[in-house]
């Protein structure tokens, strides 16, 4: 190796540190002092009780959220239901089977969570198309009833749109499927 290369080898080793203080006020530039008393502290927010007024939100909505069944109706019990402000002909004229079943849904095999929002969707696409008698299948159920069948039956007595259900004819279905009448969308 020649003597030249040697020293630039040895040149990192041999800076100073005035040397790299040097480079680093060069590389930082002019620097002014701050004293203490010239940093204007901004004031604390107040506090917010996010977490008690998420507990309320939670308390709110479970309060406005329907309960859900631990057991559901039993297999064979016929569910029957008639709106207020709606005449039994209404009702009579379904459980005699003399509207047309423009339209039907399985809800077997679905979890509760998504039977109800498939059933509520299935509501409103049905009115929204001019499908105002309706079959709901729910299935009767096993040993613990049919949990299912307890859901649509809640769902659909709430549901404005609702004028009336009966339990499907027997060979449409009998008591494991609901047939349902509902209010022309204006």
């Amino acid at each position: 190796m020649r003597q030249r290369d040697k020293d630039r080898a040895r040149e990192p080793d041999e800076e100073s540190p005035d040397e790299d203080l040097r480079l680093f006020r060069q590389a930082v530039g002019e620097v002014r002092r701050i004293h203490a008393h010239a940093i204007a502290e901004r004031p604390k927010p107040a506090p917010e009780p996010r977490q008690s007024d998420a507990d309320e939100r939670a308390v709110i909505a479970s309060l406005n959220a329907p309960p859900a069944p631990t057991e559901g109706a039993e297999g064979g019990d016929v569910l029957s239901y008639l709106a207020p402000g709606y005449r039994r002909r209404w009702l009579r004229r379904l459980i005699r089977g003399q509207f047309v079943v423009a339209d039907q849904i399985d809800l077997h095999h679905l979890d509760l969570n998504k039977a109800g929002k498939v059933l509520s969707d299935f509501l409103k696409y049905s009115r929204a198309n001019d499908r105002l008698c309706i079959r709901v299948i729910h299935g009767k159920g096993g040993a613990r009833g049919s949990v299912l069948k307890a859901m649509v039956e809640r769902d659909l007595v709430r549901r404005i749109e609702v004028i009336a259900f009966h339990s499907a004819s027997r060979d449409q279905g009998g008591t494991g499927a609901v047939d349902v009448l509902l209010r022309a969308a204006r």
